[in-house]
């Protein structure tokens, strides 16, 4: 997510348009799975247990899912933006760690129709936001299988795990869709193993009356001119394809009247926006600098993670961005072709190494993705705008101004995941971290970062460790101090 100035946090903080639905229990026509669900496998050798309901995150202990590894997931959805109501299948490919009797995935309303596991039919039942599967036959530790799960209804927005934001699926008043899933959203609109510790590849279809556009993750493989790609009923499938490994509430479908953009970048990446038609030129100008921003990212930060990148605007989402893997989301409201969101342009992009690319491993460490894109930011200005000051000048004016304000961010809590403090002080404390270790150390720092953890997971204490091997020093003190201590030192 992004931070606009110098002031203002900015995240995805629309409100709901949907109340929670149901919480009910059905099956494929036999009796409901039980609602008991161990955290780790029984201590008898070889005997089958229940998968754990939740990874036992810091903050969110509940979110994904113990006893599989997810290694695809292949959505198929169809939507009438004159119903609200959505259909799909999810079909996830994964492999057991643990012999397995039952298994839950994360789903929050929508109506299961049927699951099957390995094409046989399997009981489920609904305990909150939980579907639980009992499969027909138990499954093998190191066992790979595969979950179909078909559901329709209306998507809600969640009640935020991150409380007061609410992310999710939205519809707005003309029935477009966009997603914003951070930090659980994902399981508003399809079954999901939703931590970012099971990173999976996904494949992305979207039925929608032709003469809409879909943007949604990775390559686009469909032809959005080709008509055999259009149904009896007028509906046209759009396909995408995530070759990389995602965590699940970066994944994201945005539907509309859209007018595309494409570019290739000299380095060969493939730059897809999709822009209203009413603001295309403004958009456009607006969002020029993408390819000189990935070419300098990529200088200093090492390669860049993925084949693509865009950027969709969407409409009813205020001043806000989200940096959903290689298809990030802004709030069209924010474009007048001034340039005025350059920082958050940046920002974004940014993520697509610190966050994406390299997830946190727990939300508590969310100043990994934050701080890290906000002195991505700085970074940027300083390279692009050098009369304006360097990457000294703004972490000055970001104490002059904000420094009473940003309290320690090594465990900010679960309610302020995306609070101010968590954006600044943590660019703050690269930028001491920086003056420290000098350019040669820190920028081999963030290139071993990106490089060693690609496509996985961080910690703060992993980052710790990699920023002590790589300059040779004991650096526990400078973390200690910024990350930790109630007020930060003076600079």
């Amino acid at each position: 997510m992004a931070a606009l100035g110098l002031a203002v946090v900015i995240a995805a903080c629309v409100p709901p348009w949907q109340d929670d639905t149901e919480d009910s229990t059905t099956s494929n026509s036999v009796a409901p799975a039980t609602t008991t669900a161990p955290a780790a496998a029984a201590d008898t050798a070889g005997e089958a247990t229940a998968g754990a309901d939740g990874v036992g995150d810091s903050y969110f202990p509940d979110l994904g899912n113990g006893g599989y590894d997810v290694t695809h997931y292949n959505l198929s959805l169809r939507y009438d933006p004159a119903d609200p109501d959505l259909t799909g299948q999810a079909v996830i490919e994964a492999e057991a760690t643990a012999d397995l009797d039952q298994l839950n995935l994360d789903l929050d309303g929508l109506t299961v129709t049927a699951v099957t596991v390995d094409g046989s039919p399997a009981v489920f039942s609904r305990r909150d936001k939980e579907l639980v599967i009992v499969p027909a036959q138990p499954l093998d530790q190191d066992q790979t299988f595969t979950v179909a799960v078909d559901y329709e209804g209306t998507p809600v927005t969640s009640d935020g795990a991150a409380s007061p934001y609410t992310p999710g699926w939205f519809r707005t008043e003309d029935g477009a869709v966009y997603v914003m899933a951070e930090p659980d959203g994902a399981r508003t609109w399809f079954p999901a193993n939703d931590h970012p510790l099971d990173k999976a590849t996904f494949t992305i279809r979207v039925a929608v009356p032709d003469g809409l556009e879909v943007a949604s993750n990775g390559r686009l493989e469909s032809d959005p001119d080709d008509p055999s790609q259009i149904d009896a009923d007028g509906y046209r499938t759009w396909q995408w394809e995530m070759d990389e490994p995602m965590t699940t509430y970066l994944a994201t479908v945005a539907i509309g009247d859209y007018r595309i953009e494409r570019t290739v970048t000299e380095g060969g990446i493939v730059i897809r926006n999709f822009f209203p038609p009413d603001s295309y030129d403004l958009a456009v100008s607006d969002f020029a600098p993408t390819a000189d921003m990935l070419d300098y990212f990529t200088e200093i930060f090492g390669p860049y993670p993925f084949d693509e990148y865009g950027v969709v605007t969407v409409p009813e989402f205020i001043g806000g961005a989200l940096e959903t893997q290689t298809m990030s989301v802004f709030g069209m409201e924010a474009i007048d072709g001034q340039g005025s969101i350059e920082s958050i342009v940046a920002h974004e992009l940014a993520h697509q190494w610190f966050g994406n690319s390299v997830s946190p491993a727990d939300w508590r460490d969310i100043w990994l993705n934050e701080g890290f894109a906000t002195y991505a930011e700085w970074l940027w200005a300083a390279h692009r705008h050098p009369d304006r000051g360097d990457a000294d000048a703004l972490a000055q004016s970001t104490i002059n101004e904000l420094g009473e304000f940003l309290g320690p961010i090594g465990d900010p809590g679960a309610d302020n995941l995306f609070g101010l403090e968590v954006y600044f002080r943590g660019a703050l404390t690269l930028h001491s971290l920086r003056a420290e270790l000098g350019d040669d150390d820190f920028f081999e720092l963030l290139r071993t970062w990106a490089q060693d953890n690609r496509y996985g997971n961080g910690t703060t204490a992993d980052f710790v460790a990699t920023a002590e091997d790589v300059s040779g020093r004991d650096l526990e003190n400078l973390f200690e101090e910024w990350l930790n201590k109630p007020t930060f030192p003076e600079s």
